[in-house]
């Protein structure tokens, strides 16, 4: 994942199995993330009305500029700061 710094932003990462309806049942993960640039700090969370989807852990690399952070998110709200 790359963070393009400048301003504060918010994000959010859908996903669902690709093929059902399931998701009307609350089948789908949404992962918000919110950049603070003062702080120049990355938040993720699960978003309200998801759930982790398996795989239950997602490896995360984050990139800013030449700084690079690895991050592991499994549901548990977690913030990268550079």
């Amino acid at each position: 994942m790359l963070v393009y710094p400048g301003t504060d932003r918010k994000f959010l990462l859908y996903e669902d199995d690709g093929t059902s309806f399931d998701y009307r049942q609350g089948e789908w993960l949404g992962i918000e993330m919110e950049w603070e640039d003062r702080r120049r700090s990355l938040a993720l969370s699960v978003a309200a009305g998801s759930g982790m989807l398996p795989p239950t852990s997602r490896a995360v690399d984050v990139k800013l500029g030449g700084e690079s952070r690895k991050i592991v998110f499994n549901g548990t709200p977690v913030r990268v700061t550079f």
